[in-house]
């Protein structure tokens, strides 16, 4: 989108189109002082699981034990209930799997990675 678009050089486009790349989600928000932009970070369900089963994320399960992430057995991990909001379903509230504080770890991940193993190295 052209309204991200600071300039080829600017480290803001650069910031941002690295997040991108990366597989996450950004929204633009100035800051009261409207010379400075903060960059709102969200990561799609999809991507969170695909690196919560490279981290080897333990997460409870129905069971009530600890268990590293896999997709195959997703239906067995005990979902959170803190309200996570996602654009992509239709539904206001989606049951996560992953609690705030998962979901955090798992993006300063994605943004510390490398980018040839699709982080944003920042």
């Amino acid at each position: 989108p052209s309204d991200y678009f600071l300039g080829f050089s600017s480290p803001g486009t650069q910031i941002w189109s690295r997040l991108r790349q990366a597989g996450l989600e950004t929204q633009r928000i100035y800051a009261l002082d409207t010379r400075k932009v903060m960059i709102k970070v969200r990561c799609p369900i999809d991507r969170l699981q695909d690196v919560a089963e490279a981290l080897k994320l333990k997460l409870k399960t129905k069971s009530g034990e600890y268990v590293p992430f896999r997709e195959d057995i997703i239906s067995q991990f005990l979902p959170t209930d803190d309200g996570f909001v996602s654009r992509e379903d239709d539904v206001d509230r989606v049951m996560s799997l992953f609690r705030s504080s998962e979901r955090q770890k798992i993006i300063d991940f994605i943004i510390g990675s490398r980018i040839r193993d699709s982080g944003a190295e920042l």
